[in-house]
């Protein structure tokens, strides 16, 4: 009996590992989609809880902020690469997870998008979606949102700086 359960401690710790690795392979697919020319990284948050065991608060800020270059505009970007639809939708997040990025939007005064890779893989995903927070109202988001904000996967990301937009 003790066995199995450091068997199954030890696949669901191979679990979380797999998915801490595909979150960051995907953070770096979307990093990488910012030209070094127009883009600088603000921040980049790095969950320092897991390694050390210590609450950080900054943890739950989004993954990715950055400044566009040619006029300082600032916004965050949320990453998040899920491997296929679950029951016709996306679920992105945890409610006080989406609260948090509101929170972190509105008080810093910046827009955020939420990143979502779907399909293929994180380095590769087959479709990718960048979806302002205030139309990600749930935490799970189906087609009839989403598909609003497909975006090509091979194309740069560019910023609109008239309209405050991230194309």
């Amino acid at each position: 009996m003790i066995e199995e359960k450091e068997d199954q401690v030890s696949d669901d710790e191979n679990k979380v590992e797999e998915s801490i690795k595909k979150g960051d392979s995907f953070e770096q697919f979307v990093a990488d989609k910012f030209s070094k020319k127009y883009f600088s990284i603000v921040d980049w948050t790095t969950d320092v809880t897991r390694k050390y065991n210590r609450k950080v608060e900054s943890n739950s800020n989004p993954d990715l902020c950055f400044r566009y270059t040619p006029n300082d505009d600032r916004f965050a970007v949320e990453c998040k690469f899920r491997s296929g639809l679950y029951q016709g939708g996306i679920s992105w997040c945890k409610k006080y997870q989406m609260d948090k990025y509101k929170e972190y939007s509105e008080n810093n005064d910046i827009p955020l998008y939420i990143v979502i890779g779907l399909g293929g893989s994180p380095e590769s995903p087959e479709r990718m979606f960048c979806i302002p927070i205030e139309e990600a109202k749930y935490t799970k988001l189906y087609p009839s949102i989403f598909e609003n904000y497909e975006r090509n996967t091979d194309e740069l990301f560019f910023w609109d700086a008239e309209n405050k937009n991230l194309k």
